[in-house]
């Protein structure tokens, strides 16, 4: 990872008088940064912090935000014009794919823990407004974003929440959370993102803050009306439904 956030400055002297889209991730393994010409500056966003300020805590509990914090500071430190948002969880993976979707499909959710954490998501395509934002407006609209929501969830309450829409009983199953934080000591030497997400949900619920006051003045300040947690959740439901009904 170092010798990669290294070559920030060389990529940014590589392109003498031209723009630059830098976008760089952390969801695991780091790979090289890609790097895009764009218009007459330099522009450098990073989409993936995964909530709100915490890639800026470099004492952060997951690895994987700490990662994220070297990340911040190498863009920071790296002569780019680095405007980086830092989105709360993505509601498609983190309410639909990892929670919502194995009720749709099997009536039951599976869960890590008891499913108590409230944290704050963000729709992506809600997301991508903002990163246009980022490319394209001049000046550039801010430097860091924390994008987030108005709701609160947990991934029981968002199970539950499923299925009262599709209108079926709510069932959950909990693995426990000494089963799962054992399994992450087991798993990390071949799969180390897995091991991270068992490590995660087997912490207390006050052990990481996810929660994002800041929705309303998102709207306001951009304009941009922001996806809640309820109508989102509709939305999957009702396709599932529908493409039951085409017999799909």
């Amino acid at each position: 990872m170092d010798s990669n956030l290294a070559s920030l400055p060389s990529a940014a002297a590589r392109a003498p008088g031209a723009g630059l889209v830098l976008v760089v991730g952390a969801t695991g393994a780091l790979g090289r940064p890609a790097v895009w010409p764009l218009r007459e500056r330099r522009v450098a966003v990073r989409a993936l912090s995964r909530h709100p300020g915490q890639a800026t805590d470099p004492e952060h509990p997951i690895d994987l935000f700490r990662t994220k914090h070297r990340i911040e500071q190498a863009l920071l430190a790296s002569g780019l014009d680095a405007m980086i948002l830092r989105p709360a969880a993505f509601m498609e993976h983190h309410v639909h794919y990892f929670d919502g979707a194995a009720v749709l499909a099997t009536g039951k959710a599976n869960l890590i823990g008891p499913g108590t954490k409230r944290r704050n998501f963000v729709a992506g395509a809600d997301l991508a407004q903002f990163a246009v934002r980022a490319l394209l407006d001049d000046p550039p609209p801010f430097r860091t974003l924390d994008i987030g929501e108005h709701d609160h969830a947990g991934n029981l309450e968002v199970a539950t929440h499923y299925a009262r829409e599709a209108g079926i009983a709510a069932r959950a199953s909990h693995l426990p959370v000494g089963v799962a934080r054992a399994m992450s000591a087991l798993v990390a030497p071949l799969h180390p993102c897995m091991a991270r997400i068992l490590h995660r949900l087997s912490l207390p619920d006050d052990a990481i803050d996810e929660r994002f006051d800041g929705a309303a003045a998102l709207e306001q300040r951009f304009g941009v009306p922001l996806k809640r947690l309820d109508a989102f959740i509709h939305e999957r439901v009702a396709e599932h439904l529908a493409r039951g009904a085409d017999g799909r």
